[in-house]
């Protein structure tokens, strides 16, 4: 071959690996492109993970919440009943007190009677004596 065939067979030779390194460059930022792309679904993935997250945290929250809710109210009926039952003692030892004044007020009258009677006969007693004259 003479030399000007072997330049022209170089250029094209040279010219069909450009066109061909153009074409899978196109192919390669094509798919460059696509994998750009590819990541809005996986952040929006992401976003509906990080949402869903936060609201299982809130859940949480809201079950401590309703669960302290519930302790505070639990607390508060034992209170109520601890109230109620002292309100209860007080009304019994009021009246045990009650009983007990009166029982002590008829022992008094119980003994305030029998001295009375005892100072009666003592009195009769006096007045029936005979007379002890020597």
């Amino acid at each position: 071959m003479n030399l000007n065939a072997k330049v022209a067979l170089s250029l094209i030779l040279g010219a069909s690996t450009l066109l061909s390194a153009c074409d899978n460059k196109e192919n390669t930022s094509t798919q460059v492109e696509k994998a750009v792309r590819v990541p809005a679904p996986t952040e929006k993935a992401e976003s509906a993970v990080e949402k869903s997250k936060e609201l299982v945290a809130e859940t949480k929250s809201a079950e401590k919440v309703a669960e302290k809710i519930e302790s505070t109210e639990a607390k508060a009926d034992v209170k109520t009943v601890e109230v109620k039952s002292d309100v209860v003692k007080f009304e019994v030892k009021k009246e045990a007190k009650a009983v007990d004044v009166a029982e002590k007020a008829s022992e008094k009258k119980e003994t305030v009677v029998a001295q009375q009677a005892l100072i009666r006969n003592r009195y009769k007693f006096m007045l029936n004596k005979p007379a002890l004259n020597p």
